[in-house]
């Protein structure tokens, strides 16, 4: 599980969606949902990131280790 604070919404979602395997959301009450190419959840995000002030706070569980590194390093990158 990896846990993040993002701060670029849009770069967030294009590298997730640029993934191979599910990218696994924890929601709040526990349960784990698929957010890559999923536009309504990804609007939800965004309406989340908005809310909050332009950040989201994002716990992430990942199918493939390379999805893992990919957002790690977009992560970096961005920050």
């Amino acid at each position: 599980m990896l846990k993040l604070r993002i701060l670029n919404i849009p770069g967030f979602i294009k590298t997730i969606n640029s993934c191979k395997g599910r990218i696994l959301k924890l929601d709040s009450d526990g349960n784990k949902v698929n957010i890559k190419g999923q536009i309504q959840i990804q609007k939800e995000m965004e309406n989340q990131y908005k809310t909050n002030g332009n950040f989201l706070p994002i716990s992430l569980n990942f199918e493939k280790p390379e999805d893992y590194l990919s957002v790690v390093y977009y992560y970096i990158g961005d920050c």
